[in-house]
């Protein structure tokens, strides 16, 4: 099956799309910063995401003009292209009303609240006229993503899928889709996973006596050690008031019920003093503790870096060049006992 040319491959509007995308990183509602590259897949910057998304699944021109209906609604390429970035919401020329701001901020000139004339191009929605064209011919706008597997195993049939929990996720939405096509689906395995621990990492998590998953809020660690000994004191206060303030209480009560309700009162407002002050002693040992500090944050970057799972972020080369081919023994012993989709703990 022959896949048909799509927009993106031939013409992309990267100059109205920067624009707005400087715009967009002015919203509040629009951080983190574009250029903060570790969280970009996670943050997708919303005027590049959409544009590019959905110029990969439109035709491209050659193909709208060779298409009767559609050669009427666009009879040029430059239609086209319009229509494509009023869909994108950039309802201006984004580009030189860019360069007049750039020069507006060396000459001082005020070009007012909004000089695009329109709202930011991330925060529009397609209008109706839009929404029925692309319904009136989603065969012409789509090769449409749910078909794409059932496609690729049709015409190489595929025994067994190794994916992660998302794939799985989305894989199990096509089971009647397959079916419905007569074509059988493949086997879904879910992956391995692995969390490499090495040796500098085992004596911090051995020396404090903690787990793995505790390293994954560092901060929230940081106190819990902080407070080892603390802890049980505070519980101690806490119970002794709570106990102090019952036996106030039942002795008022004998007297007049309605004096009971300021006791729980002030009973609450002391329970809540002791524990502001119990996180700012914490807080203050915490952050004399440098050397623990030192220690637990070198081991959560290790395990979690950027505070996400290592095989998102860090090359297998790292480990080989660490550990030389041994790295590589010491995994296929450990998965050659590991049940699919399970996640290894492997201690090098």
């Amino acid at each position: 099956m022959t896949r048909p040319n799509v927009l993106l491959e031939s013409w992309l509007p990267f100059d109205a799309i920067g624009a707005e995308s400087m715009r967009e990183r002015g919203a509040s509602s629009a951080l983190p910063p574009l250029y903060f590259l570790h969280v970009w897949w996670a943050r997708r910057p919303l005027t590049v995401s959409r544009a590019a998304v959905v110029a990969s699944l439109l035709p491209d021109y050659d193909t709208v003009a060779a298409a009767p209906r559609l050669q009427d609604r666009f009879p040029t390429e430059g239609n086209y292209h319009a229509w494509f970035l009023r869909l994108m919401g950039i309802h201006g020329d984004a580009v030189a009303i860019r360069k007049r701001l750039v020069r507006a901020r060396e000459t001082g000139e005020n070009l007012g609240p909004n000089p695009y004339g329109y709202s930011r191009a991330f925060t529009s929605n397609p209008t109706p006229e839009n929404l029925a064209l692309l319904e009136e011919n989603p065969a012409r706008f789509s090769s449409n993503a749910v078909i794409r597997p059932v496609t690729q195993d049709h015409v190489f049939p595929t025994f067994a899928y190794v994916s992660g929990p998302n794939e799985i996720a989305y894989q199990a939405q096509l089971r009647d889709v397959y079916d419905f096509f007569s074509v059988e689906m493949p086997l879904i395995f879910p992956r391995f996973g692995a969390t490499v621990v090495e040796g500098k990492v085992s004596k911090v998590i051995e020396k404090y006596g903690i787990d793995i998953v505790e390293l994954r809020e560092p901060e929230k660690l940081l106190k819990r050690i902080a407070g080892e000994g603390l802890d049980d004191a505070f519980r101690a206060f806490e119970d002794k008031v709570a106990e102090g303030i019952e036996s106030v209480t039942d002795q008022v009560k004998a007297v007049d019920e309605t004096f009971a309700e300021p006791c729980l009162v002030a009973e609450a407002r002391i329970l809540k003093a002791i524990r502001r002050m119990e996180n700012k002693i914490l807080s203050e040992l915490k952050k004399r503790d440098s050397i623990t500090r030192q220690q637990i944050l070198k081991a959560h970057d290790n395990l979690f870096p950027k505070g996400g799972l290592q095989e998102r972020h860090i090359n297998v080369l790292e480990y080989l060049v660490k550990f030389g081919g041994r790295f590589l023994r010491v995994l296929h012993d450990d998965f050659s006992k590991a049940e699919f989709g399970e996640h290894r703990v492997i201690r090098c």
